[in-house]
Formats: C-alpha cells, structure tokens, sequence
C-alpha cells in the first residue's frame, strides 16, 4: 500500500510536467501493437515478447532524462502485467482499488506497493504485492524489464514499474478473485485498445498540467502515475 507521507505544494504530475517538460508528454508516435506484437489471432506471441524485452533493456540504458525527487524516504515497486485471456486475446492487467482507502481510493492502478526490508529486489516486490493482490503465482511470471522510476505525488517515494508477462491464460471477470480489503475488482484491458492512439487523451490536471489519461468504456479513467506508466510504455514499443 502507497502512503502519502507528508503534504507536498505540487503533486506527481506538476512534478513531472514543471521540471522535465519533453520526458513523457502525451504526443508522438503511439504503436499499432498487432503490427510487431501479436500473433494474426490477437495474442501476444514469443517474438513479439523478446521484442519488447530487447527494447526495453536498450531504453533503459540509453534514457537520458531522469525524474525528479525530493528527499526519498521509500522505494516502491508496481508490476505491469502482460497476459493472453483464454480467448487468446493480448490484455493489460490493471486493478481498481476500493474506494475507500485512504491513499488513491477508486483509481484504476497496477498492482504494487511498497518494497518491504525482506524484498531483495524492485521484482520481488511487484511480484509480492501482485500475488497478495490478485492471487497471481510468481513463478509463472516472466520478467521482461523495467521503466524508469517514477515519484509518488509527494516525490518522496521512488515507483518502479517491472513489466513481466503471465504464462497461463486468465479468465479475468466481474467475479475474478482478489484481495477485497485492498482492491474492488480486477480489470483485463485488451492491449490493441490501449495502443490505439483514439483511445488515449490529455486532460488539464487543476487546469495546467496537460496529462495522458485512458477514458475507459464503463466510465473508469486511468490517469495519473498509472496512466503515466502507460503512456511510457506504449512510446518505448512504438
């Protein structure tokens, strides 16, 4: 679980805007992800996969722009994960967290949290956090990289995104189980859609940050450090 840890004058994405203005706006190229990714079926296929794992590897080491922080006081980790559904269909696992927790109630996130002092790694940690959320084995996880660290609102927390793909089909519905004290329902996105440029927008955060955000069809919305994620990632596979 995130905790805002003391109050900050700008949030995450005032940060983000303010100080590195050109790192992930919301414009350029987006990816058309059936052209490198997919199988003619719809699925994510192995190629496609170890595509992603080489450009992710090369992104993240010849990124030049780095976020800012201020005094960290925590190191967090959230996991993107990839999965085919038992259609064979390429889909994002995201979760919608209960409303009524404290920190972030009703947003539309990845899985993650905070690393624990037993984490020996950013991995475990999204690993950890997605099987006590969504019941998810680590095992059948494989990782493919990761994007860079993002701060929290405050900028006192590091987020590490870790991009992995699940190995067996998932059948992600309305009932599909999770840890209700923690999340209200599990959502499966269909990759195309994501990576459709018609279905991204910006939005004026307190009516100055031009922001990324994904309107999703049943009324959610993912913005935010979520949506942030996202958008870095569509650009880095396009």
């Amino acid at each position: 679980m995130f905790v805002q840890l003391q109050p900050s004058r700008r949030t995450l994405l005032e940060v983000i805007r303010l100080r590195n203005p050109t790192c992930c706006q919301p414009r350029g190229r987006f990816l058309h992800f059936a052209a490198k990714y997919l199988n003619p079926n719809g699925s994510w296929h192995d190629a496609g996969l170890q595509e992603l794992r080489d450009r992710l590897e090369h992104k993240s080491s010849t990124v030049k722009w780095k976020f800012p922080f201020d005094k960290v006081t925590g190191e967090a980790a959230v996991l993107v994960p990839l999965y085919n559904d038992t259609d064979g269909k390429a889909r994002i696992l995201f979760t919608k967290r209960v409303s009524t927790l404290r920190q972030h109630g009703g947003e539309i996130s990845f899985p993650g949290g905070k690393m624990d002092p037993e984490d020996e790694s950013y991995v475990q940690t999204a690993l950890r956090e997605t099987s006590e959320e969504v019941f998810l084995l680590p095992s059948k996880f494989q990782i493919l990289g990761s994007l860079p660290a993002l701060p929290n609102k405050t900028g006192t927390i590091r987020v590490h995104p870790i991009v992995a793909f699940y190995t067996d089909p998932l059948d992600v519905t309305e009932s599909y189980p999770c840890n209700k004290e923690e999340v209200e329902r599990v959502l499966g996105l269909e990759a195309e859609w994501l990576g459709d440029q018609k279905n991204m927008a910006t939005e004026l955060f307190r009516g100055k940050v031009k922001s990324p955000v994904w309107n999703l069809p049943e009324g959610d919305k993912i913005w935010g450090l979520t949506a942030y994620t996202m958008n870095i990632l569509t650009k880095w596979m396009a």
